[in-house]
């Protein structure tokens, strides 16, 4: 977000898995855009600041970076049952 609290179109957004993802076989068949090696992701955000990406359970460090802001750094805990 801005110092308005607006979300930042296109920032590069960086999705790191920490430690080690778990794969569920069956998400892991049904989501053929994970990489199979536990690999993050890069993503732009939208007009709105929004971003989403498919990965498996796991930790992400998240930082996002556009010209002119600050770098944004965070981590998320992906919790699914089963998939």
């Amino acid at each position: 977000n801005d110092a308005r609290g607006t979300g930042v179109s296109d920032a590069i957004i960086f999705l790191t898995p920490v430690g080690r993802p778990r794969y569920a076989t069956v998400a892991q068949a049904r989501m053929r855009d994970v990489p199979a090696d536990g690999a993050g992701r890069v993503v732009k955000s939208a007009a709105d600041g929004s971003f989403s990406a498919l990965l498996p359970v796991g930790r992400y460090s998240i930082a996002a970076f556009k010209a002119g802001y600050e770098v944004s750094v965070s981590e998320v805990n992906l919790q699914a049952r089963n998939l």
